[in-house]
Protein backbone atom coordinates (compact mmCIF):
# COMPACT_ATOMS: atom_id res chain seq x y z
CA UNK A 1 0.00 0.00 0.00
CA UNK A 2 1.54 3.32 -0.98
CA UNK A 3 2.19 5.89 1.33
CA UNK A 4 2.62 9.54 -0.82
CA UNK A 5 4.32 12.20 1.63
CA UNK A 6 3.19 15.16 -0.39
CA UNK A 7 0.97 18.15 1.14
CA UNK A 8 -1.76 15.84 1.28
CA UNK A 9 -2.55 14.60 4.40
CA UNK A 10 -2.27 11.63 4.90
CA UNK A 11 -4.32 9.47 7.78
CA UNK A 12 -3.99 6.09 9.15
CA UNK A 13 -7.61 4.44 10.91
CA UNK A 14 -7.36 2.29 13.74
CA UNK A 15 -10.04 -0.42 13.23
CA UNK A 16 -10.76 -3.05 16.11
CA UNK A 17 -7.04 -2.94 16.55
CA UNK A 18 -6.80 -3.15 13.23
CA UNK A 19 -4.61 -0.56 10.46
CA UNK A 20 -6.01 1.39 7.89
CA UNK A 21 -3.27 3.13 5.75
CA UNK A 22 -3.11 5.64 3.41
CA UNK A 23 -6.17 7.11 3.77
CA UNK A 24 -5.94 10.35 2.04
CA UNK A 25 -7.69 13.87 3.55
CA UNK A 26 -8.62 16.34 0.93
CA UNK A 27 -10.71 19.27 2.80
CA UNK A 28 -13.73 17.42 4.62
CA UNK A 29 -13.04 14.19 2.26
CA UNK A 30 -10.91 10.93 3.41
CA UNK A 31 -10.52 8.76 0.65
CA UNK A 32 -9.86 5.05 1.12
CA UNK A 33 -9.24 1.91 -0.70
CA UNK A 34 -12.32 -0.54 -2.18
CA UNK A 35 -11.03 -3.23 -0.74
CA UNK A 36 -11.19 -1.39 3.33
CA UNK A 37 -14.05 0.43 3.05
CA UNK A 38 -16.06 -2.47 4.50
CA UNK A 39 -14.24 -2.47 7.54
CA UNK A 40 -15.64 0.77 9.05
CA UNK A 41 -18.99 1.07 9.70
CA UNK A 42 -21.87 4.36 9.47
CA UNK A 43 -22.02 6.09 13.01
CA UNK A 44 -19.12 4.87 14.50
CA UNK A 45 -15.84 6.62 16.09
CA UNK A 46 -12.69 5.54 15.21
CA UNK A 47 -8.96 6.07 16.94
CA UNK A 48 -7.04 7.92 13.65
CA UNK A 49 -2.97 8.86 13.63
CA UNK A 50 -3.12 12.13 11.16
CA UNK A 51 0.26 12.17 9.41
CA UNK A 52 1.42 15.95 8.23
CA UNK A 53 3.16 16.75 4.77
CA UNK A 54 6.87 15.98 5.03
CA UNK A 55 8.42 19.23 3.52
CA UNK A 56 12.14 18.99 4.93
CA UNK A 57 14.02 15.82 5.23
CA UNK A 58 15.51 14.98 8.67
CA UNK A 59 13.03 17.07 10.44
CA UNK A 60 10.85 15.15 12.70
CA UNK A 61 6.93 15.82 12.59
CA UNK A 62 4.88 14.66 15.76
CA UNK A 63 1.50 13.22 14.31
CA UNK A 64 -1.68 14.46 15.80
CA UNK A 65 -3.89 11.88 17.68
CA UNK A 66 -7.41 11.84 17.65
CA UNK A 67 -10.88 10.11 17.06
CA UNK A 68 -13.36 10.34 13.49
CA UNK A 69 -16.67 9.74 13.81
CA UNK A 70 -17.56 8.22 10.35
CA UNK A 71 -21.29 10.41 9.23
CA UNK A 72 -21.30 9.52 5.31
CA UNK A 73 -19.75 6.86 2.34
CA UNK A 74 -19.69 8.25 -1.08
CA UNK A 75 -19.27 6.32 -4.17
CA UNK A 76 -18.44 7.90 -7.28
CA UNK A 77 -17.58 7.31 -10.82
CA UNK A 78 -14.63 9.12 -12.37
CA UNK A 79 -12.06 8.94 -15.33
CA UNK A 80 -8.21 8.47 -14.16
CA UNK A 81 -5.41 8.46 -16.89
CA UNK A 82 -4.88 4.96 -18.60
CA UNK A 83 -1.10 4.85 -17.22
CA UNK A 84 -1.03 0.73 -16.68
CA UNK A 85 -2.26 0.46 -21.14
CA UNK A 86 -0.78 0.61 -24.64
CA UNK A 87 -3.95 2.71 -25.46
CA UNK A 88 -3.98 5.94 -24.57
CA UNK A 89 -6.52 7.92 -23.10
CA UNK A 90 -8.87 7.89 -19.82
CA UNK A 91 -10.08 4.57 -17.55
CA UNK A 92 -13.38 4.72 -15.17
CA UNK A 93 -13.53 4.21 -12.03
CA UNK A 94 -15.03 3.95 -8.80
CA UNK A 95 -13.78 6.37 -6.52
CA UNK A 96 -14.53 6.18 -2.74
CA UNK A 97 -14.60 8.73 0.30
CA UNK A 98 -15.82 9.03 3.64
CA UNK A 99 -17.04 12.14 5.41
CA UNK A 100 -16.49 12.38 9.04
CA UNK A 101 -16.26 14.66 12.22
CA UNK A 102 -13.37 15.09 14.51
CA UNK A 103 -14.37 14.08 17.33
CA UNK A 104 -11.55 14.90 19.63
CA UNK A 105 -8.59 16.90 17.87
CA UNK A 106 -4.90 16.71 19.21
CA UNK A 107 -6.44 14.17 22.22
CA UNK A 108 -3.30 13.44 24.49
CA UNK A 109 -3.53 9.37 23.77
CA UNK A 110 -4.58 6.15 21.75
CA UNK A 111 -5.62 3.46 23.87
CA UNK A 112 -5.53 -0.12 22.83
CA UNK A 113 -6.49 -2.63 25.10
CA UNK A 114 -4.01 -2.17 27.73
CA UNK A 115 -1.27 -0.17 25.46
CA UNK A 116 -1.12 3.29 25.44
CA UNK A 117 -0.33 5.22 22.33
CA UNK A 118 1.30 8.37 23.79
CA UNK A 119 3.26 10.16 20.53
CA UNK A 120 3.79 9.19 16.96
CA UNK A 121 7.00 10.96 15.50
CA UNK A 122 7.78 10.86 11.75
CA UNK A 123 11.08 11.72 9.80
CA UNK A 124 11.82 11.41 6.30
CA UNK A 125 15.24 11.02 3.99
CA UNK A 126 15.53 11.89 0.48
CA UNK A 127 18.38 10.20 -1.82
CA UNK A 128 18.79 10.37 -5.21
CA UNK A 129 19.42 7.57 -7.30
CA UNK A 130 21.84 7.95 -9.79
CA UNK A 131 23.23 5.46 -12.32
CA UNK A 132 25.30 5.90 -15.15
CA UNK A 133 24.54 6.91 -18.75
CA UNK A 134 27.41 7.23 -21.24
CA UNK A 135 30.44 8.84 -20.48
CA UNK A 136 28.51 10.44 -17.09
CA UNK A 137 26.35 9.96 -13.91
CA UNK A 138 22.75 11.09 -14.37
CA UNK A 139 19.49 11.41 -11.87
CA UNK A 140 17.36 8.33 -12.85
CA UNK A 141 15.17 8.31 -9.30
CA UNK A 142 15.30 8.92 -5.94
CA UNK A 143 14.62 6.70 -2.58
CA UNK A 144 12.25 8.47 0.31
CA UNK A 145 13.50 6.41 3.74
CA UNK A 146 10.71 6.90 6.95
CA UNK A 147 11.59 6.75 10.04
CA UNK A 148 8.84 6.27 12.57
CA UNK A 149 9.14 6.67 16.45
CA UNK A 150 5.83 4.66 18.86
CA UNK A 151 5.68 6.11 21.69
CA UNK A 152 4.09 3.67 24.25
CA UNK A 153 3.01 3.24 27.51
CA UNK A 154 0.84 0.49 30.08
CA UNK A 155 -2.19 1.49 31.76
CA UNK A 156 -1.79 2.20 35.83
CA UNK A 157 1.74 1.18 35.01
CA UNK A 158 5.04 3.67 35.03
CA UNK A 159 6.56 1.11 32.10
CA UNK A 160 7.27 3.40 29.04
CA UNK A 161 9.10 2.40 25.30
CA UNK A 162 10.07 3.73 22.43
CA UNK A 163 9.79 1.63 19.31
CA UNK A 164 11.71 2.72 16.09
CA UNK A 165 10.90 1.23 12.58
CA UNK A 166 11.37 2.13 9.15
CA UNK A 167 10.00 2.16 5.48
CA UNK A 168 10.71 3.02 2.43
CA UNK A 169 9.91 3.92 -1.40
CA UNK A 170 11.98 4.28 -4.50
CA UNK A 171 10.56 5.79 -7.47
CA UNK A 172 12.32 5.25 -11.22
CA UNK A 173 11.83 6.99 -14.01
CA UNK A 174 14.78 5.08 -16.02
CA UNK A 175 12.92 1.77 -15.93
CA UNK A 176 9.05 2.89 -14.95
CA UNK A 177 9.48 0.84 -11.85
CA UNK A 178 8.27 1.78 -8.09
CA UNK A 179 9.53 -0.18 -5.19
CA UNK A 180 7.69 0.44 -1.72
CA UNK A 181 8.50 -1.38 2.05
CA UNK A 182 5.42 -0.04 3.92
CA UNK A 183 5.12 -2.40 6.96
CA UNK A 184 6.32 -1.07 9.85
CA UNK A 185 2.99 1.10 11.15
CA UNK A 186 0.47 -2.54 10.09
CA UNK A 187 3.41 -4.89 12.12
CA UNK A 188 3.03 -2.84 15.25
CA UNK A 189 -0.48 -3.17 15.26
CA UNK A 190 -1.01 -6.13 13.92
CA UNK A 191 1.86 -8.31 15.20
CA UNK A 192 3.95 -6.28 18.45
CA UNK A 193 0.89 -4.68 20.25
CA UNK A 194 -1.34 -7.54 20.85
CA UNK A 195 1.80 -9.72 21.70
CA UNK A 196 2.39 -6.61 24.24
CA UNK A 197 -1.57 -6.86 25.15
CA UNK A 198 -0.85 -10.89 25.24
CA UNK A 199 2.21 -10.91 28.26
CA UNK A 200 0.28 -8.13 30.29
CA UNK A 201 -2.72 -10.48 30.25
CA UNK A 202 -0.66 -13.37 30.95
CA UNK A 203 0.57 -11.54 34.49
CA UNK A 204 3.76 -11.71 33.64
CA UNK A 205 5.94 -8.48 35.35
CA UNK A 206 6.41 -5.65 32.74
CA UNK A 207 9.79 -4.92 33.88
CA UNK A 208 10.79 -8.37 32.69
CA UNK A 209 9.16 -7.85 29.06
CA UNK A 210 11.44 -8.36 26.26
CA UNK A 211 11.64 -5.77 24.22
CA UNK A 212 14.58 -6.66 22.12
CA UNK A 213 12.03 -9.93 21.30
CA UNK A 214 9.49 -7.56 19.91
CA UNK A 215 12.47 -5.43 18.05
CA UNK A 216 13.00 -8.26 15.94
CA UNK A 217 9.45 -7.97 14.49
CA UNK A 218 9.86 -4.46 12.93
CA UNK A 219 11.22 -3.79 9.82
CA UNK A 220 14.36 -1.61 10.00
CA UNK A 221 17.04 -0.62 7.48
CA UNK A 222 18.19 -1.47 5.24
CA UNK A 223 16.01 -4.50 4.51
CA UNK A 224 12.70 -2.64 5.27
CA UNK A 225 10.88 -6.32 6.34
CA UNK A 226 9.73 -7.72 9.08
CA UNK A 227 9.93 -11.30 10.95
CA UNK A 228 6.96 -12.82 12.79
CA UNK A 229 8.91 -15.92 14.46
CA UNK A 230 7.29 -17.62 17.12
CA UNK A 231 9.95 -19.31 19.44
CA UNK A 232 9.92 -23.22 18.91
CA UNK A 233 12.13 -25.98 20.17
CA UNK A 234 14.10 -25.55 16.53
CA UNK A 235 14.50 -21.44 18.05
CA UNK A 236 15.69 -23.81 20.80
CA UNK A 237 18.26 -25.53 19.30
CA UNK A 238 19.40 -22.83 16.92
CA UNK A 239 20.24 -20.95 20.45
CA UNK A 240 23.23 -23.45 21.55
CA UNK A 241 24.09 -23.69 18.11
CA UNK A 242 25.19 -20.15 18.16
CA UNK A 243 26.22 -20.27 21.81
CA UNK A 244 29.82 -19.31 22.75
CA UNK A 245 32.92 -20.41 25.05
CA UNK A 246 34.79 -17.73 26.75
CA UNK A 247 37.84 -18.26 28.77
CA UNK A 248 38.47 -16.06 31.72
CA UNK A 249 41.47 -16.78 33.90
CA UNK A 250 41.23 -20.17 32.99
CA UNK A 251 37.72 -20.37 33.78
CA UNK A 252 35.29 -21.41 31.34
CA UNK A 253 31.66 -19.46 30.28
CA UNK A 254 28.96 -19.78 28.52
CA UNK A 255 27.04 -17.20 26.81
CA UNK A 256 23.89 -17.49 24.93
CA UNK A 257 22.29 -14.90 22.25
CA UNK A 258 24.85 -12.69 20.99
CA UNK A 259 23.90 -14.19 17.29
CA UNK A 260 20.37 -14.19 17.97
CA UNK A 261 18.88 -11.02 20.14
CA UNK A 262 16.41 -11.35 21.98
CA UNK A 263 15.38 -14.99 21.51
CA UNK A 264 17.16 -16.06 24.42
CA UNK A 265 14.14 -15.83 27.10
CA UNK A 266 13.24 -16.70 30.69
CA UNK A 267 11.87 -20.47 29.81
CA UNK A 268 14.89 -21.32 27.56
CA UNK A 269 17.31 -20.08 30.69
CA UNK A 270 15.38 -22.32 32.84
CA UNK A 271 15.85 -25.18 31.03
CA UNK A 272 19.39 -24.87 30.01
CA UNK A 273 20.42 -24.05 34.28
CA UNK A 274 18.24 -27.15 34.81
CA UNK A 275 20.55 -29.12 32.20
CA UNK A 276 23.97 -27.99 33.65
CA UNK A 277 23.22 -27.04 36.83
CA UNK A 278 23.89 -23.52 36.45
CA UNK A 279 22.68 -19.82 36.94
CA UNK A 280 22.25 -18.10 33.85
CA UNK A 281 22.19 -14.15 34.08
CA UNK A 282 21.06 -11.05 32.04
CA UNK A 283 24.05 -8.46 30.83
CA UNK A 284 21.90 -5.53 29.70
CA UNK A 285 24.96 -4.00 27.61
CA UNK A 286 25.12 -6.97 25.10
CA UNK A 287 22.02 -8.22 25.85
CA UNK A 288 23.20 -12.06 25.87
CA UNK A 289 22.78 -14.66 29.24
CA UNK A 290 25.96 -16.05 30.52
CA UNK A 291 27.49 -18.62 33.60
CA UNK A 292 30.40 -19.92 34.48
CA UNK A 293 30.16 -23.66 33.78
CA UNK A 294 32.84 -26.07 35.77
CA UNK A 295 33.17 -30.28 36.02
CA UNK A 296 34.11 -30.17 32.52
CA UNK A 297 35.83 -33.44 31.64
CA UNK A 298 39.27 -33.83 31.31
CA UNK A 299 39.62 -34.74 27.18
CA UNK A 300 37.37 -31.96 26.44
CA UNK A 301 38.47 -29.23 28.48
CA UNK A 302 41.43 -28.74 26.30
CA UNK A 303 40.57 -25.54 23.89
CA UNK A 304 36.87 -23.45 23.96
CA UNK A 305 35.67 -25.03 20.94
CA UNK A 306 36.20 -28.34 22.20
CA UNK A 307 33.79 -27.41 25.46
CA UNK A 308 31.66 -26.09 23.17
CA UNK A 309 31.24 -29.76 21.36
CA UNK A 310 30.66 -31.32 25.01
CA UNK A 311 28.01 -28.43 26.34
CA UNK A 312 26.31 -28.84 22.88
CA UNK A 313 25.65 -32.13 23.00
CA UNK A 314 24.07 -32.02 26.78
CA UNK A 315 21.78 -29.06 25.85
CA UNK A 316 20.83 -30.81 22.62
CA UNK A 317 20.03 -34.21 24.36
CA UNK A 318 18.16 -32.10 27.16
CA UNK A 319 16.41 -30.09 25.11
CA UNK A 320 14.91 -32.97 22.57
CA UNK A 321 13.83 -34.86 25.81
CA UNK A 322 12.52 -31.83 28.12
CA UNK A 323 11.07 -28.98 25.89
CA UNK A 324 7.95 -27.61 27.04
CA UNK A 325 6.08 -25.83 24.56
CA UNK A 326 3.27 -24.57 26.45
CA UNK A 327 5.42 -23.29 28.88
CA UNK A 328 7.84 -21.88 25.93
CA UNK A 329 4.52 -20.12 24.86
CA UNK A 330 3.67 -18.76 28.22
CA UNK A 331 7.69 -17.51 29.09
CA UNK A 332 9.01 -16.74 25.86
CA UNK A 333 8.29 -13.01 25.65
CA UNK A 334 9.73 -13.12 29.45
CA UNK A 335 13.47 -11.63 29.46
CA UNK A 336 16.45 -13.48 32.04
CA UNK A 337 16.65 -11.71 35.13
CA UNK A 338 19.87 -9.81 35.77
CA UNK A 339 20.56 -11.50 38.76
CA UNK A 340 19.79 -14.93 37.18
CA UNK A 341 16.36 -17.04 37.95
CA UNK A 342 18.13 -19.18 40.36
CA UNK A 343 16.23 -22.37 39.95
CA UNK A 344 17.01 -25.34 42.28
CA UNK A 345 17.98 -28.54 41.17
CA UNK A 346 19.92 -31.30 43.45
CA UNK A 347 21.86 -32.48 40.09
CA UNK A 348 22.75 -32.07 36.81
CA UNK A 349 19.80 -33.50 34.28
CA UNK A 350 22.42 -35.58 32.35
CA UNK A 351 25.05 -37.55 34.83
CA UNK A 352 27.39 -39.32 33.44
CA UNK A 353 26.02 -42.72 33.05
CA UNK A 354 23.40 -41.14 30.86
CA UNK A 355 25.57 -40.00 28.13
CA UNK A 356 26.53 -43.12 26.79
CA UNK A 357 30.16 -42.72 25.25
CA UNK A 358 29.17 -44.28 21.85
CA UNK A 359 26.94 -40.75 21.87
CA UNK A 360 29.68 -38.75 22.43
CA UNK A 361 32.01 -40.56 19.45
CA UNK A 362 29.16 -40.12 16.77
CA UNK A 363 28.43 -36.54 17.93
CA UNK A 364 31.59 -35.79 17.55
CA UNK A 365 32.11 -37.05 14.28
CA UNK A 366 29.38 -35.03 12.52
CA UNK A 367 29.81 -31.74 15.13
CA UNK A 368 33.30 -31.71 13.20
CA UNK A 369 31.18 -31.58 9.38
CA UNK A 370 32.81 -28.99 7.34
CA UNK A 371 30.58 -27.32 4.54
CA UNK A 372 30.75 -25.31 1.67
CA UNK A 373 28.03 -23.97 -0.81
CA UNK A 374 29.61 -21.33 -3.72
CA UNK A 375 29.39 -19.67 -7.21
CA UNK A 376 32.52 -20.09 -8.69
CA UNK A 377 33.80 -19.15 -12.34
CA UNK A 378 36.24 -18.84 -15.04
CA UNK A 379 37.35 -16.16 -17.51
CA UNK A 380 38.73 -16.96 -20.75
CA UNK A 381 39.77 -14.75 -23.16
CA UNK A 382 38.51 -14.53 -26.40
CA UNK A 383 35.67 -17.16 -25.55
CA UNK A 384 32.62 -17.08 -23.05
CA UNK A 385 33.06 -17.00 -19.75
CA UNK A 386 32.02 -20.40 -17.47
CA UNK A 387 29.94 -19.91 -14.42
CA UNK A 388 28.91 -22.88 -11.25
CA UNK A 389 28.04 -24.14 -7.97
CA UNK A 390 29.71 -26.14 -5.60
CA UNK A 391 28.52 -28.34 -2.60
CA UNK A 392 31.33 -29.68 -0.51
CA UNK A 393 30.96 -31.87 2.72
CA UNK A 394 33.72 -33.25 4.25
CA UNK A 395 33.81 -35.71 7.83
CA UNK A 396 37.16 -35.79 9.22
CA UNK A 397 37.64 -39.28 11.12
CA UNK A 398 38.63 -38.98 15.01
CA UNK A 399 42.19 -41.06 16.30
CA UNK A 400 39.40 -42.42 19.06
CA UNK A 401 36.57 -43.20 16.25
CA UNK A 402 36.38 -45.07 12.55
CA UNK A 403 32.79 -45.08 11.18
CA UNK A 404 31.41 -48.06 10.02
CA UNK A 405 29.83 -48.72 7.08
CA UNK A 406 26.06 -48.43 7.97
CA UNK A 407 27.13 -44.97 10.21
CA UNK A 408 28.24 -43.75 6.73
CA UNK A 409 25.48 -45.10 4.35
CA UNK A 410 22.95 -43.71 7.05
CA UNK A 411 24.62 -40.10 6.87
CA UNK A 412 24.55 -40.51 2.91
CA UNK A 413 20.76 -41.22 3.04
CA UNK A 414 19.83 -38.33 5.26
CA UNK A 415 21.90 -35.98 3.25
CA UNK A 416 21.19 -37.61 -0.12
CA UNK A 417 24.61 -37.98 -0.84
CA UNK A 418 27.59 -40.42 -1.73
CA UNK A 419 30.36 -39.97 0.37
CA UNK A 420 34.31 -40.62 -0.92
CA UNK A 421 37.05 -41.52 1.07
CA UNK A 422 40.23 -39.81 0.87
CA UNK A 423 43.39 -41.42 3.34
CA UNK A 424 45.95 -38.72 3.87
CA UNK A 425 49.73 -39.57 4.99
CA UNK A 426 48.57 -39.06 8.27
CA UNK A 427 46.30 -42.19 8.05
CA UNK A 428 43.75 -40.02 9.44
CA UNK A 429 40.89 -40.39 6.97
CA UNK A 430 38.39 -37.77 5.84
CA UNK A 431 35.30 -38.66 3.92
CA UNK A 432 33.77 -36.23 1.49
CA UNK A 433 31.55 -35.26 -1.15
CA UNK A 434 31.60 -32.29 -3.78
CA UNK A 435 29.09 -31.15 -6.51
CA UNK A 436 28.88 -28.93 -9.62
CA UNK A 437 25.81 -28.36 -10.68
CA UNK A 438 24.31 -25.25 -12.73
CA UNK A 439 27.49 -25.05 -15.14
CA UNK A 440 26.69 -22.23 -18.11
CA UNK A 441 28.70 -20.67 -20.43
CA UNK A 442 27.99 -16.44 -19.74
CA UNK A 443 28.95 -13.68 -22.42
CA UNK A 444 29.71 -11.29 -20.11
CA UNK A 445 32.53 -11.57 -16.89
CA UNK A 446 32.25 -14.38 -14.97
CA UNK A 447 31.93 -14.07 -11.21
CA UNK A 448 35.01 -15.08 -8.64
CA UNK A 449 33.88 -17.09 -6.04
CA UNK A 450 31.22 -16.13 -3.85
CA UNK A 451 29.79 -17.74 -0.63
CA UNK A 452 26.19 -19.16 -1.18
CA UNK A 453 25.36 -18.81 2.62
CA UNK A 454 27.51 -22.03 3.56
CA UNK A 455 27.38 -21.15 7.34
CA UNK A 456 23.32 -22.07 6.78
CA UNK A 457 24.18 -24.83 4.31
CA UNK A 458 26.34 -26.38 7.07
CA UNK A 459 23.51 -25.89 9.71
CA UNK A 460 21.25 -27.25 7.69
CA UNK A 461 22.54 -30.42 7.06
CA UNK A 462 24.51 -30.44 11.38
CA UNK A 463 20.79 -30.62 12.27
CA UNK A 464 18.99 -33.09 9.94
CA UNK A 465 21.99 -35.46 10.79
CA UNK A 466 21.95 -34.38 15.06
CA UNK A 467 17.84 -34.88 14.87
CA UNK A 468 18.23 -38.43 13.42
CA UNK A 469 21.29 -39.91 15.50
CA UNK A 470 19.50 -38.18 19.06
CA UNK A 471 16.10 -39.43 18.65
CA UNK A 472 18.22 -42.95 17.54
CA UNK A 473 19.84 -42.80 20.64
CA UNK A 474 16.38 -41.82 23.00
CA UNK A 475 14.35 -44.02 21.45
CA UNK A 476 15.91 -47.05 19.31
CA UNK A 477 19.01 -48.16 21.34
CA UNK A 478 19.49 -51.25 19.56
CA UNK A 479 19.68 -49.63 15.84
CA UNK A 480 21.81 -46.78 17.62
CA UNK A 481 24.44 -49.12 18.58
CA UNK A 482 25.09 -50.94 15.04
CA UNK A 483 26.56 -47.52 13.72
CA UNK A 484 28.81 -47.72 16.43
Amino acid sequence: MRLEYNTITTMILIVNNNIIENIKQIGDKYFISESEINLINLGESYDYISIPSLEQKGCIYECELGKLSIKEIHYRRCLVDNNESYFSGKTEKTEIYFKANKVSNNQSTIKLSHIIIEKVKISKELNKIRAIDRTRYVDVGHEIIFHHELHIGIEKNTFKYVFKMDDMIVKRHDTGIDKEKVKSMNCMFKHVIPLINFYIESNKPLSLLNTTYLENFLPKAPLYDYKTISFSQNIAKELVYYMQIESIDSVRLVRFGNKMKGYMNYYMADLINQILNINLKFDEVSKTSYAYISNIPEEYNISEDKVKEYISLLLYLGITELYDDQRAKQEYLMNVPIEGINSSYSSPYINKEKLYMGLRKIYSFIYGLKAEHIMNGQYRVGRDDIEWCEKTYEFIELKSFKPNLKLLTRIEKILGIRLTINIEESKISSYYYHEVYDKEYVSGLACSKTDLNSEQFRKDAFFSLLTYFIDSYLNSPDEFKAYL
